[in-house]
């Protein structure tokens, strides 16, 4: 193999945050947590790590975004109707994260850990 065989292949264009979240994702989603490396990271982007952490930082931050973007996706896809009982209100944000989680196996556990770590501040 010559050494320009041996070079990893670059982006030609600029790598945004929305790109880093949704290969994490696509990651999580085929592998969970043991799947999301770096390395696993860097090839699907054609990038060096320093871009990922660039935009996301630790892996801890990676995942916490991870988590926040699904769930926000989640429940901004049925708002409650105009004029809801509380209730109904509770239930949809509820079958929203339901079926995030059965989407997103990881989600359960990223959830759980964050309210554990910081009661406080649920969904960061």
């Amino acid at each position: 193999m010559t050494a320009r065989a041996r070079q990893p292949r670059r982006r030609n264009q600029v790598l945004s945050r929305e790109q880093v979240l949704d290969t994490a994702i696509d990651l999580l989603d085929s592998g969970s947590e043991g799947a999301l490396t770096v390395r696993a990271m860097t090839e699907r982007l054609a990038t060096g790590s320093g871009a990922v952490y660039h935009h996301v930082g630790t892996r801890n931050e990676l995942l916490d975004a991870a988590t926040e973007t699904i769930v926000t996706a989640a429940l901004a896809t049925e708002p409650p109707r105009a004029g809801a009982a509380p209730e109904e209100e509770i239930r949809a944000v509820a079958l929203a994260l339901f079926d995030a989680i059965a989407e997103h196996r990881w989600l359960a556990t990223r959830l759980t850990l964050q309210v554990v770590r910081d009661p406080t501040r649920p969904g960061r």
